[in-house]
């Protein structure tokens, strides 16, 4: 079973900002733009699946086998709408070529892969957005 949980939660993780703006690779991508597959620099384990390469999404998302790019989010699980195997960090229309940038680290020496989106603009605002995913080779 999968969960999260806030490290604002009493229980909940011990907060880890691992900034990576001087030394991740810049993606380029714009608005609604998918990356090329990357890899991650290990197996990953994600509801049974292994994978070892990830999509990010310029809306605020990580997707394992898809270049899926729709900034419109909903409930999920949905029989209906796509995508499946992803992990929606702020999944909203953000727009990296109006403002911020989007960096990603394989960090085999921590067995982690981290996407930093940096003072990304929101579509139509002048809100940004700085998050990061963290991924770690033990599933977590």
């Amino acid at each position: 079973m999968y969960y999260w949980k806030d490290s604002d939660d009493t229980d909940g993780p011990v907060f880890n900002w691992v900034d990576i703006s001087s030394v991740g690779t810049d993606l380029n991508i714009g608005d609604e733009e998918v990356s090329v597959p990357l890899n991650l620099g290990f197996n990953f384990d994600f509801y049974g699946n292994i994978y070892n390469t990830v999509n990010v999404c310029s809306n605020g998302y990580l997707i394992f086998d898809s270049d899926y790019n729709d900034y419109y989010n909903f409930s999920i699980p949905n029989s209906v709408f796509q995508p499946d195997n992803f992990i929606a960090a702020f999944w909203n229309d953000l727009d990296p070529s109006t403002r911020g940038n989007v960096y990603y680290l394989s960090d085999s020496s921590n067995k982690r892969f981290i996407v930093q989106y940096n003072e990304i603009s929101q579509y139509d605002s002048l809100s940004t957005n700085t998050f990061q995913i963290i991924l770690y080779k033990n599933g977590s």
